[in-house]
């Protein structure tokens, strides 16, 4: 019962994903097999970021649920927080991923030690 209740907590959680700005990074995804394989494309902040052609994926092997996972650079964004989805497309239409949050860069850190300083006396 514990290894459940842990699951599911684990599956309401909302992925973040910290990069470097304006630095390449790896990204993965899953897709079910399909004749003809549709074309894939990554998209950032409602605009076309990469359109990817066969030469830029890997494919890893057959899952179990007969999907093939799917690897492929992204190139680098500005700094800020991004919305980004992977595509997949051909002539008939395009189905998109769910977003997920990509920050580029890293926020200041917390100030810390606040304090409030009082001058008392020095009368006249």
């Amino acid at each position: 019962m514990l290894t459940t209740l842990l699951t599911i907590a684990l599956l309401a959680q909302t992925l973040t994903v910290t990069v470097k700005p304006a630095t390449p990074f790896t990204i993965t995804w899953d897709q079910l097999v399909q004749d003809p394989m549709p074309a894939f494309r990554l998209w950032c902040d409602a605009t076309i970021v990469k359109n990817y052609a066969n030469a830029d994926l890997t494919k890893g092997p057959l899952n179990a649920d007969g999907t093939i996972p799917y690897t492929a650079q992204a190139p680098g964004l500005a700094a800020g927080v991004h919305s980004c989805f992977v595509s997949a497309f051909n002539d008939i239409g395009e189905a998109k991923s769910d977003p997920i949050p990509v920050t580029a860069g890293t926020a200041p850190a917390t100030p810390l030690r606040l304090k409030i300083v009082v001058t008392v006396g020095g009368g006249h």
